[in-house]
């Protein structure tokens, strides 16, 4: 029940519309944060979730919209605990400081959207909550989610790599956004 209202909530919220124009203003120009800003701005505001680290962690995973199948824009798993869509997919993995090449299941999305949204409920509600006591800076976030038993990623670089794109492209702007 209590999971049911807020995915309600978080889905409700993130169809709210956002200014993209104040949006686009703040960003160092790239199509890929002018089409998905607002949904990581959304996020932030309903859940605190730097909207710059939503967003990066979006262009790294997908490989700047490139690599999306089934609109999964976070490399997200498809669990034992996952009902919807899968879909088995090739990705990289880094086992025992090693890259590696495996197959593995993904959830499939209807929309960006709904990634957008249940990237924000698998940190909110799930192992890596944890960083939600870490939301004063991005790179305080996402050093968080790198920490502890549960990772988000299992890149050892994962950190530097989207503080390079949150850096790069003055994503902490979006952090400041707050209506």
């Amino acid at each position: 029940m209590v999971w049911q209202l807020l995915w309600d909530t978080v889905q409700s919220y993130l169809t709210r519309p956002v200014k993209k124009e104040r949006a686009r203003r703040m960003l160092k120009p790239h199509p890929f944060f002018e089409q998905y800003a607002e949904y990581a701005i959304q996020s932030m505001l309903e859940t605190g979730i730097p909207a710059s680290i939503t967003l990066a962690q979006a262009a790294l995973e997908s490989d700047w919209g490139k690599s999306a199948p089934g609109h999964n824009f976070f490399g997200i798993k498809a669990g034992r605990s996952w009902k919807g869509p899968t879909q088995v997919l090739g990705t990289w993995e880094v086992v025992h400081g090693k890259k590696v090449r495996v197959k593995a299941k993904f959830r499939k999305y209807d929309s960006p959207l709904d990634s957008f949204v249940d990237h924000a409920k698998i940190i909110v509600n799930g192992p890596l909550r944890h960083a939600m006591g870490h939301v004063q800076s991005a790179r305080d976030f996402v050093t968080a989610l790198q920490s502890g038993k549960k990772k988000y990623a299992t890149d050892p670089a994962y950190v530097s790599k989207i503080m390079r794109i949150v850096d790069e492209y003055g994503l902490e702007e979006l952090d400041e956004v707050n209506d």
